[in-house]
């Protein structure tokens, strides 16, 4: 059960900046170590500038309790590292479980790369100066400018972030609720919720608000969601929704 005790603050974003960062437990991909016999292996690799991005995911086909998913992330620049993440055993826990990529990369000057499960969604955004930020998330929109990233964690408890690309900073973050869709309609951001929505100084029913960029609130919308109009609704990036998104395989 969702708790009522919802968390609304301004986090500080953590920065990871060029020329590289070291996990400290970081353990290398050993194909040896994973027959076929017991596990299916995915490897995806993409070109951003002057940087290779690797996603390796490892599923264990049988679920004996050791781990379901594994999984590396490696962002490097010639042979030099730039990030390298390495996740032992990532849990769906009532969402997705895994690394993913959108079909197509929605911004030329930044790539971005979802992460799924653990109650720990994120999106990972690289930049074209080799700089790593991570906020929480999972599916995510652009705002019609380019400028602000609105993500979602797809889990059964459920998150709301916004973020500003320009200016590198979480401009508001809560942890519940679930946002279908934004749309941009009439020179305001508006966000639909699944349910309830969790958000300060709104009642849990009302499953439409707009978001005010100046006072980084959600303040009550002044139409119905019958009136947001389709053509307006922002592109949703993530996984497809049909599918079964487990381990990195979403096909």
């Amino acid at each position: 059960m969702i708790s009522l005790l919802m968390k609304w603050y301004l986090i500080p974003l953590l920065l990871l900046s060029f020329p590289a960062f070291s996990q400290s437990n970081f353990q290398p991909f050993i194909a040896s170590d994973y027959p076929d016999s017991l596990y299916q292996i995915k490897t995806q690799q993409a070109g951003f500038y002057d940087f290779k991005i690797e996603l390796i995911h490892v599923h264990r086909l049988k679920e004996d309790g050791l781990f379901g998913c594994r999984a590396w992330l490696s962002i490097t620049n010639g042979s030099q590292t730039v990030y390298h993440e390495y996740f032992e055993a990532i849990e769906a826990l009532g969402g997705w479980a895994g690394l993913f990529l959108p079909e197509v990369q929605p911004l030329v000057n930044y790539f971005f790369i979802s992460k799924y499960g653990d109650y720990a969604g994120r999106v990972i955004i690289l930049d074209t100066d080799g700089n790593l930020s991570m906020i929480p998330g999972g599916d995510f929109s652009i705002s019609d400018d380019s400028r602000y990233l609105f993500t979602s964690n797809f889990t059964d408890i459920g998150g709301i972030t916004v973020y500003d690309l320009v200016k590198n900073e979480v401009l508001f973050t809560v942890e519940g609720g679930y946002v279908l869709s934004w749309y941009y309609q009439d020179g305001k951001y508006y966000a639909l919720f699944n349910d309830m929505n969790y958000l300060p100084g709104i009642e849990a029913e009302v499953n439409i608000a707009v978001f005010n960029l100046t006072t980084r609130k959600f303040e009550n919308a002044e139409i119905e969601k019958s009136q947001l109009k389709q053509d307006n609704a922002l592109s949703l990036f993530g996984p497809d929704n049909e599918c079964k998104c487990n381990c990195g395989f979403n096909k």
